[in-house]
């Protein structure tokens, strides 16, 4: 018989064939009867493997197994069609030989025709009989029979292994023996409908096993009837789909909900809105988002380390629970961030929408505010919550979370402990900022940002001893824009990690093209912000290879820090401002005196100069507690056998008074505005008199 005409029975037979791969069980080919059988097509088939349609795929590869090793066995397997309907089936396999690759031929037979034969009338067949037994005897699935009146008349064997009943235990009792109680009345009345109006139920429910034990089981019941219509027999045939719906629930519970504080997680918040923003929009109801993080979380962290905090976390997902009602949602979003959802604002029982949601914000700051007892810890944190409410503030679920995270931002930036309400100032802020990051951005590409250098000179005589590199961004429409507005941006962003190279690298340069003519000595420096501390650990060996490269001493460049840095400083920043100084750069404490950084920090650091803030310098000549103050920081810092640096000398008063105090050093507009690198270079070529101010500067 040609190849051809092989090919040809296969293709139209009416049995159903699947050619199998023997090792993977793979389908490699079907027939079209097979895809009728299990209402599909052949692209959808083939590759896929024979396990998997079946619920129970183990039982199905025990099926296959003893197919392979007894020829001519049959077996008899409950399979679920593209539709989701319920097929049993009769298999039968034979090892194909002469083949390049292992390959079995499955032949499948439909046995729920024979249940369609007795409902129409029809007179079975013996084969159809045999079949019939053969289904009953050897189906995974469980299998009993009633009567009109519900009362078992027959079990097979795996509804006695399922439900641990045998045949004297079921016989002539009701299927109600296997209620778990789990199920109301009306559900099985539901089902009772279904059975005497069309004929059949599907469904899953919750049944319990002889020893007690619950189950759940998928469940399809058909009525069989006679010629004149009237039903004679229920076939209930069904699996235990436990083991599936566990996988199923951990999968979802994986997908959405937070492992620690088993709060929904931000994909389930997601869900949630989206489900709840369409009606309230139709309804012209509203619901209130509230974002919160938890300030100063990270350095719980830091301090008493992730087991502390994670207890944190969950104390605080519990506190936010009890401030919410039992139909809110309350998430974790990630990190220290939590969400909550309070629904349908406009609930009759709600008189003012926006009243319950600023008692739920005030109960949320004292919540938080209580301290956290965690063993013999006593910890104490505050929330900065942001809120939008929609479809006020936005309609879509990206819209309102966006909203509800600037609100939250604006609070942490307004002092902490509060919370903020979305407002449309606040929008054009979140604007601004995103702008703001893209003209970054584009001046970093395009070479926009400039240096200024500010004269620092020696108090006692005048002598130009030292400069300060400042940054300056002159941008291409709204002209200089100044640090204070776009170094926070910078440093939100990650982008101070390329600015901040760019001034080392220019402040170096300058610096060593004016080695000929500056005086000895001369140090120029370069403000280093906390956030290029945090975001880049290779910064100092970084810096200091780009000195030895080009041949300048590291001693004339000074690394100006913040009295921030040291309150924020942890073990990495302390070792990187100890590879600073090991390798020869000094380092100056900038606006020493407004972040109460202590003498503590001054002696576990290697501080080298004290700037002191204008603050001080401004109102000394006027002020008697500015003044000793800014005496006593000159005291204290020589003590330590730290110079001192005064900012802000705008009034000859201020150089007088500290010259007087014995202040080391003098910056301010009275002694130099800041230069242009050409101007500055001009400076130090012609000479430098402290009594005729320089005018040319960058401002």
């Amino acid at each position: 018989m040609s190849e051809s005409l092989y090919r040809k029975i296969f293709e139209t037979t009416p049995t159903a064939f699947l050619l199998v791969g023997a090792h993977d069980r793979a389908i490699v080919e079907v027939n079209e009867a097979a895809c009728n059988l299990l209402q599909t097509t052949a692209s959808e088939l083939v590759g896929k493997a024979v396990d998997e349609l079946c619920d129970q795929p183990a039982g199905t590869r025990k099926v296959l197994e003893i197919l392979c090793s007894t020829p001519g066995a049959c077996q008899v397997l409950a399979l679920r069609d593209a539709k989701g309907l319920q097929k049993t089936v009769a298999l039968q396999a034979v090892q194909l030989t002469g083949v390049k690759q292992p390959t079995m031929l499955i032949t499948m037979n439909d046995a729920n025709r024979y249940l369609q034969s007795e409902r129409s009338g029809e007179r079975p067949t013996n084969e159809t009989l045999e079949l019939a037994a053969l289904v009953y005897q050897h189906s995974d699935e469980g299998m009993m029979v009633t009567d009109a009146d519900t009362h078992i008349i027959a079990i097979n064997h795996a509804f006695t292994r399922l439900t641990g009943y045998t045949e004297a235990d079921a016989i002539g009792r009701t299927p109600a023996l296997l209620r778990s109680g789990r199920q109301t009345d009306a559900f099985y009345q539901e089902m009772w409908t279904a059975l005497k109006t069309i004929g059949t139920w599907r469904g899953q429910l919750i049944n319990r096993r002889k020893n007690g034990e619950e189950y759940a089981e998928r469940l399809t019941i058909s009525a069989v009837r006679d010629k004149e219509g009237r039903i004679q027999r229920y076939v209930g045939l069904f699996s235990d789909i436990s083991e599936k719906l566990r996988y199923d629930n951990a999968v979802w519970t994986q997908s959405n909900v937070d492992a620690l504080t088993a709060l929904p997680n931000r994909h389930l918040l997601r869900k949630r809105l989206q489900q709840r923003i369409a009606p309230a929009n139709a309804r012209q109801a509203k619901l209130a988002l509230l974002t919160m993080d938890l300030d100063g979380f990270k350095e719980v962290n830091d301090t008493f380390g992730h087991g502390i905090g994670d207890q944190v976390l969950m104390e605080t997902a519990r506190r936010l629970r009890n401030c919410v009602r039992a139909s809110d949602t309350v998430a974790r979003i990630g990190g220290d961030e939590f969400a909550i959802v309070l629904n349908d604002l406009a609930d009759p029982q709600t008189s003012n929408a926006l009243s319950l949601v600023e008692r739920t914000g005030k109960k949320i700051v004292e919540a938080i505010g209580e301290p956290f007892l965690i063993g013999d810890e006593r910890i104490y944190l505050s929330p900065s919550i942001g809120i939008a409410i929609a479809p006020d503030d936005a309609d879509t679920v990206d819209a309102l979370l966006s909203t509800a995270e600037q609100a939250m931002h604006a609070a942490k930036q307004s002092g902490r402990n509060r919370f903020q309400f979305f407002t449309r100032a606040l929008h054009e802020q979140a604007v601004r900022r995103i702008k703001m990051i893209a003209d970054l951005r584009d001046a970093i590409d395009s070479g926009r940002f400039e240096l200024a250098f500010q004269p620092i000179v020696d108090l006692e005589n005048g002598a130009l001893v030292k400069a300060e590199a400042l940054l300056r961004w002159r941008h291409p429409r709204h002209g200089i824009i100044s640090p204070a507005e776009f170094i926070p941006v910078a440093e939100s962003t990650g982008l101070i990690v390329l600015i901040g190279d760019w001034v080392f690298r220019q402040a170096a340069q300058w610096r060593l093209r004016w080695e000929a003519i500056a005086p000895a000595g001369f140090q120029i420096g370069v403000n280093v912000s906390p956030a290029q501390f945090r975001l880049d650990d290779a910064l100092p060996e970084r810096w200091i290879r780009h000195c030895e490269a080009l041949g300048l001493p590291r001693s004339s460049l000074v690394i100006e820090i913040t009295e921030g840095l040291l309150l924020e400083a942890g073990e990495q920043s302390k070792e990187r401002l100890g590879a600073f100084h090991a390798a020869g750069m000094q380092i100056a404490l900038d606006d020493f005196g407004t972040g109460y950084s202590g003498l503590s920090y001054l002696r576990s650091f290697d501080i080298d100069y004290i700037k002191i803030d204008q603050a001080f310098v401004r109102d000394m000549h006027r002020n008697r507690s500015d003044e000793m103050l800014s005496e006593a920081i000159v005291a204290m810092a020589h003590k330590l056998g730290i110079k001192v640096v005064a900012e802000g000398i705008e009034e000859p008063a201020h150089r007088e008074l500290l010259a007087r105090a014995g202040c080391d050093y003098g910056q301010g507009y009275l002694l130099s505005r800041p230069l242009t690198p050409e101007s500055f270079e001009a400076l130090l070529r012609d000479g430098y008199a402290v009594s005729e101010p320089v005018a040319l500067c960058l401002t």
